[in-house]
């Protein structure tokens, strides 16, 4: 099930407690310490089972052939 982002409203939380467990994906460039620490919380307060997390638009580091 997809859902919005945990803080633009109720309904990923609701959703959340009644699925077996979640897979968060987090965008590395927009989302905020504070805003997923934030989510985080508020999905533990419902006891979710955090199954882990993905981490998008990762800037890689290039590599140097010398």
């Amino acid at each position: 099930v997809d859902s919005a982002a945990v803080l633009t409203s109720s309904e990923p939380v609701i959703l959340a407690d009644k699925c077996d467990g979640i897979l968060m994906v987090v965008n590395a460039r927009r989302t905020a310490t504070v805003k997923l620490n934030r989510s985080l919380e508020l999905l533990l307060r419902v006891n979710t089972n955090i199954l882990g997390v993905v981490l998008n638009q990762v800037e890689q580091p290039t590599l140097n052939t010398m």
